[in-house]
């Protein structure tokens, strides 16, 4: 099995082969303090299986002790929940038991996909309300960007359990169809085009540089796009200095020609061009490439 580096970078909701029973959400408010080795947060009572912490804002912050609990963080002391918040890894201390070491994720809202019906004691109308960040589903996401989606990750799962895939992922102002990336700081921003249909392109103007290819209404998609792809690297490269990003556009094998026959190879010696038939080698070689 070939693995990614251990550093953890991204996040989606990732579902255990057999689950009993459903995921829940509590309102524990975990204790938090500080230590030498940075934040960390305590619980008393949890089965602590593969932790992560995961924030919205300074005032919604979770706790995953295990793959079916999920329990509020104490927001008592500010100091704390941003040293927690602006950290890649929190300690999680289990009661004279022992410490485990836990990633730390910003996300825009809880999935809720995954909280079933709810716990009892969950009385956070708001959580309750929130879309999951990366699986969300646009009103105005058609079908066929959805079928796209699903071929995407069916590809990258069959490579490696280490690959992540998220859906209309914000990164600074702007949106891709897709980021592909691994557990460690290698990144792959994907726009894409459905399978089923051939597209043509259209000189950059700057009119539709912020549009997310989630929809596209005609067969001709702006190369607009290609610079809003360049903006959400350059974003990444200073938020994350030592990221790994790609750029690239994913379509079938007459839209992907098309595209090459617009622009020379020079003007987008940076774009990443992935067909679908090829799409599995390509990520293949780009994540899991020996070391030379």
């Amino acid at each position: 099995m070939k693995t990614a580096p251990v550093k953890q970078k991204r996040w989606r909701p990732r579902y255990p082969e057999s689950r009993e029973g459903e995921v829940q959400l509590k309102n524990r408010d975990y204790s938090t303090f500080m230590s030498d080795e940075g934040p960390v947060i305590l619980v008393s009572d949890e089965t602590i299986e593969s932790p992560a912490c995961f924030w919205i804002d300074y005032e919604h912050v979770y706790l995953r002790t295990n793959w079916s609990m999920w329990s509020t963080v104490s927001l008592s002391d500010m100091d704390q929940v941003k040293a927690i918040c602006g950290a890649r890894f929190c300690r999680v201390h289990l009661y004279n038991v022992r410490d485990y070491t836990a990633p730390v994720y910003h996300i825009e809202a809880l999935p809720e996909e995954l909280f079933l019906s709810g716990s009892d004691d969950h009385d956070d109308p708001e959580a309750q309300d929130d879309s999951g960040l990366f699986e969300e589903e646009y009103k105005n996401s058609s079908e066929e960007y959805a079928e796209a989606f699903q071929t995407v990750v069916q590809i990258v799962e069959s490579i490696s359990d280490d690959l992540l895939v998220f859906k209309l992922p914000k990164i600074g102002n702007d949106r891709s169809s897709i980021v592909i990336t691994d557990t460690g700081n290698r990144v792959v921003i994907l726009d894409i085009a459905p399978e089923n249909r051939v597209f043509f392109f259209s000189s950059a103007e700057g009119e539709e540089k912020h549009r997310v290819l989630d929809n596209w209404p005609t067969d001709d998609i702006s190369l607009d796009f290609i610079d809003k792809l360049r903006g959400m690297k350059e974003f990444l490269r200073q938020k994350e200095p030592d990221s790994i990003a790609d750029i690239g556009f994913l379509g079938n094998t007459e839209t992907i020609e098309m595209l090459r026959m617009f622009l020379n190879i020079e003007e987008i010696s940076d774009l990443k061009l992935f067909t679908y038939a090829d799409l599995g080698k390509q990520i293949d070689a780009l994540f899991f490439a020996p070391d030379t």
